[in-house]
């Protein structure tokens, strides 16, 4: 009986407690002295801009430019879900190049080439990946492809 008093106290205390974030859908740490950068999916606040490599939107920074051994977080903090998802070459493709492979978070280094962090729900982070490589490095949303919701890392 005790132990259910005590769970039911703390589920009422976390439920009461102001600006409560949900949990994420990751459970990886990152180790304490390694920089993060985190980057911010919302299409409605995160405009469309020209840049090198296209027109990029819906994330920020967008470009992101990080050192080598960075962690890259990504979160959605619009109220629909998002991803952010690799893109293989130097150019953003025409049409969506991703499959529903893009749906499940995947991949621990930039460098691997196909990483995602899988559909990430509204208020959502993804799992960490390591900017382990120089190199600009191409993503977009399985979702909004098209918006154009597409961004660029470029680790120096």
């Amino acid at each position: 009986m005790r132990w259910l008093l005590l769970v039911a106290a703390t589920v009422a205390s976390v439920a009461c407690t102001p600006n409560a974030q949900p949990a994420t859908s990751s459970s990886a740490t990152v180790p304490v002295g390694v920089p993060v950068q985190r980057v911010d999916l919302n299409l409605g606040a995160n405009g469309p801009l020209q840049g090198t490599f296209g027109v990029l939107a819906g994330y920020a920074p967008n470009p992101a430019t990080v050192a080598v051994g960075t962690v890259i977080v990504f979160h959605n903090s619009e109220g629909f879900p998002h991803t952010a998802s690799a893109i293989t070459g130097g150019t953003f493709p025409a049409a969506s190049p991703f499959t529903l492979a893009a749906l499940q978070p995947s991949g621990a280094r930039l460098s691997q080439g196909q990483w995602s962090s899988g559909e990430l729900q509204p208020g959502a982070s993804s799992q960490p990946l390591t900017a382990d490589a120089p190199g600009a490095y191409l993503y977009g949303c399985f979702f909004h492809y098209g918006s154009p919701m597409r961004g660029v890392l470029v680790v120096k």
